[in-house]
Parts: structure tokens; sequence; C-alpha cells
């Protein structure tokens, strides 16, 4: 995949409610499936947020994909604790 457009992955990152504006988008890591992206914005956090771009021709039923991934994520989500100020534990 891999043909970086800026404009297009900004506009990507605005459909997110993230803290601040944007600083910067820039390809991260080198996946063989899907594009990923690190978003920066103004608020000095140490937080940046990633974006994938999924390959519809590796998984073109996309809608089938996100209903998948809906479903993991509630499932992980009852096991999470917190753990030692805001960190994240998924609890098994």
């Amino acid at each position: 995949m891999s043909d970086f457009n800026q404009l297009v992955v900004e506009n990507a990152a605005k459909q997110f409610t993230l803290e601040g504006d944007i600083i910067s988008v820039q390809p991260f890591g080198s996946g063989h499936i899907n594009d990923t992206y690190r978003v920066i914005t103004s608020i000095d956090s140490g937080i940046s947020h990633l974006l994938q771009r999924i390959n519809h021709h590796v998984f073109p039923n996309v809608d089938g994909l996100m209903h998948n991934i809906e479903i993991v994520t509630k499932h992980l989500s009852k096991k999470v604790k917190v753990a030692e100020g805001s960190r994240l534990v998924i609890m098994f």
C-alpha cells in the first residue's frame, strides 16, 4: 500500500476526538499488510496516536473486520484493571 498522502491522513485523524491540534502525521513502522501512521498533537502529554489504513485487498470485508475488532475490544475491556497510576493492564 504505502502511498503516503499527508492531507488524507490528517483528515482521517480529524475524524477522532484528539486533544489539541494535529502537529504532525508521519508513517510509522514498516508493516506488510496495513499502513500505520503516528499522529502527534499540540498537547505535550507524551502521548501519540496511531492510525492504521486497512488493506482492502487483504481484508475485503472491512465491516466484518471492524465488527470482530469491536467484539474483541469489548471482551478485553472487561478484563482491564487499573494498575499503579493510569496504566491499564489486561488480566486473564
